[in-house]
């Protein structure tokens, strides 16, 4: 296999990905960020999210969205985690804003298992949730 060149190369001492674009990996930043494993995600958002970008089984979903019975408009909402990933829970009661109608509704929460889970009070007819990694 080629050598990737001199400026493809991280010598930050970051972990190994798992698949070679262009030669040995030896960071993150020797894989082309937009190449899309089987897991659909790019591998680089595999990377930052903790996921394995091989296995189609490794995503970051939501796997639940529940009212709370009895619960005064509370509303769970729980996701596949990786133990020690940061996670924001976001929420917007419009879609067509696209994502720029999604707020913050969380608090940082770093996962501790591989459900996490979150709730939140809704007070409108419309409550549409997206679960994102930060650093």
């Amino acid at each position: 296999m080629p050598s990737p060149s001199a400026s493809a190369r991280n010598t930050s001492g970051f972990c190994c990905a798992s698949v070679a674009t262009n030669g040995p990996i030896r960071s993150v930043l020797d894989v082309d960020p937009l190449a899309v494993g089987p897991n659909g995600f790019t591998y680089y958002q595999s990377y930052l999210a903790g996921l394995s970008p091989t296995d189609p089984n490794s995503v970051l979903a939501i796997t639940a969205a529940n009212a709370v019975p009895a619960g005064g408009g509370q509303f769970v909402v729980q996701w596949q985690s990786v133990p020690g990933i940061k996670y924001v829970v976001h929420k917007s009661t419009n879609l067509m804003d696209n994502a720029a109608g999604f707020l913050p509704v969380s608090p940082v929460i770093t996962a501790t298992a591989t459900l996490t889970s979150y709730t939140n009070t809704v007070s409108t007819a419309n409550a549409f949730f997206i679960v994102v990694t930060t650093p």
